[in-house]
């Protein structure tokens, strides 16, 4: 644990990725583009529609982050809870596939069910997500290994955590003994459903001050209350130090006290958008903490996240990524 540089916190989920047509998405009465909790009733439901799963494969959106970070040579150590069944042998190994640490044995798993992601991605490359979060929705500080924690350099919050009290507990735990510690502390908005049902829980976390904060123009928007960026980051300064906006086909923006950054988006083919705000955040970080300056690391997150959205799926190959370093 001597050389860890990021220890993420997330939710433990296996993505099952489904092709639809937008007529399919008004059949399941879903609401296109967001991501929406979902309980047991609603996912068995889903299961049991005619939709054939395309692909199935560990996701979450810190461990997309966590995965993306180690495959371009970062070392990592991942926070999670899953179920003993056969989803969570999925997503262990994908973990140990790219070699990113992590506290589970076979012998410390819980009776439960892992949560899974259903995935509808519609011709123009929108996802649409239905969460079940399973086990994952008790998530809560007996998860959290304080000495790799302690011993990395950064931690990476998932901002999906704040809608499980437990969890959100476990988050601020972590944010405080990070601080305790001298270990910077990044966190992302994940979705804008987080800043807006869960609008207290994120500020609570931000109110502990972070060093990055990562989201979206939307996201970052509704957090402040703001409409412009410029006045977004005047509104959270005083809670970030270094506030980092993904900006979809136009590319990327970043501030901090003295400067303003912007890294144009790359033209590309987007066949699907799951998981790419998750690598752009892993490569920026990736980095960010390996030596790279603000712009190199801007270039390098949507270098990668450009790339991710001309394939299916949340994740790249190794040798897909090996030649955007």
């Amino acid at each position: 644990m001597e050389n860890l540089k990021l220890y993420g916190l997330g939710n433990a989920l296996v993505d099952l990725e489904y092709i639809v047509s937008e007529e399919d998405l008004k059949k399941l009465d879903l609401e296109k583009g967001l991501m929406t909790l979902i309980d047991e009733d609603r996912n068995s439901a889903l299961a049991n529609s005619s939709l054939n799963i395309h692909k199935q494969a560990g996701g979450g959106s810190a461990a997309n982050t966590l995965y993306g970070f180690s495959q371009l040579g970062g070392v990592g150590h991942y926070s999670f809870k899953v179920g003993n069944d056969s989803n969570a042998e999925i997503f262990i190994n994908d973990l140990n596939s790219v070699g990113i640490e992590h506290s589970y044995t076979s012998t410390n798993g819980y009776d439960g069910t892992t949560g899974t992601c259903r995935v509808f991605v519609t011709p123009d490359g929108e996802r649409t997500m239905q969460t079940f979060l399973g086990i994952t929705q008790s998530y809560g500080v007996e998860q959290i290994n304080e000495n790799a924690l302690k011993n990395s350099e950064m931690i990476y919050v998932e901002g999906y955590l704040v809608a499980s009290p437990s969890a959100l507990e476990a988050c601020k735990m972590a944010m405080q003994k990070a601080k305790n510690n001298n270990v910077k502390i990044a966190l992302t908005l994940s979705d804008p459903s987080m800043p807006t049902y869960f609008k207290d829980a994120v500020n609570s976390l931000l109110e502990l001050e972070v060093d990055i904060l990562f989201g979206n123009e939307e996201e970052i928007k509704i957090i402040s209350g703001e409409d412009s960026l410029e006045k977004a980051y005047l509104k959270l300064k005083d809670r970030v130090k270094l506030l980092v906006v993904t900006r979809g086909s136009e590319g990327a923006m970043a501030f901090d006290n003295t400067n303003k950054f912007t890294t144009p988006g790359e033209k590309v083919n987007c066949i699907d958008t799951l998981g790419a705000g998750d690598l752009f955040a892993g490569a920026f970080l990736y980095g960010h903490l390996y030596g790279k300056s603000i712009p190199e690391s801007l270039e390098l997150g949507v270098r990668c996240s450009g790339k991710l959205v001309e394939v299916r799926g949340p994740r790249l190959s190794e040798e897909e990524i090996a030649k955007l370093k």
